[in-house]
């Protein structure tokens, strides 16, 4: 009797541990979206202020113009194309640049959320949590679109 006992307690600990490490990794399993497609037009200002980005974006303003316009309250339409899993060369067909008209930026799906988890861990956020959390709300945006 007492050896069934010694059995069972013994297997009723194992399931019990067994059931505790499942469920830890289980939590720690980060969740995997599936793209929705394989780009997103996002405006210039949803990567921060020209001085966080333009090292990858270029200037805020239309390319074809040596500066940008005279009203500092005035932003041009500058977009911003988040591509992954397709050629740049096909982003560019699918959304290209016309002067007078319409101008894109190209972003890489990894280059453009290394850009923004740069600022995220960054100490700006704490100077300015509007631009801070617009850039979050864009990596959210972007994990949503594009799949993790």
């Amino acid at each position: 009797m007492k050896e069934s006992f010694r059995r069972f307690t013994f297997c009723v600990i194992i399931a019990a541990l067994t059931m505790v490490f499942v469920s830890c990794a289980w939590e720690r399993k980060a969740e995997v979206r599936p793209p929705k497609s394989n780009t997103l037009i996002l405006k210039y200002q949803d990567f921060g202020p020209q001085v966080v980005s333009y090292k990858l974006l270029g200037m805020e303003w239309y390319q074809w113009n040596s500066q940008g316009p005279d009203d500092p309250n005035a932003n041009d339409d500058v977009k911003v194309v988040v591509y992954r899993n397709v050629p740049l060369e096909e982003v560019k067909k699918l959304y290209p640049v016309v002067i007078g008209t319409q101008d894109y930026r190209y972003l890489e799906y990894k280059v453009a959320l290394d850009l923004l988890n740069k600022y995220e861990t960054d100490s700006f956020g704490a100077d300015y949590p509007e631009t801070y959390e617009t850039m979050r709300q864009t990596k959210r945006t972007i994990l949503d679109h594009l799949g993790t």
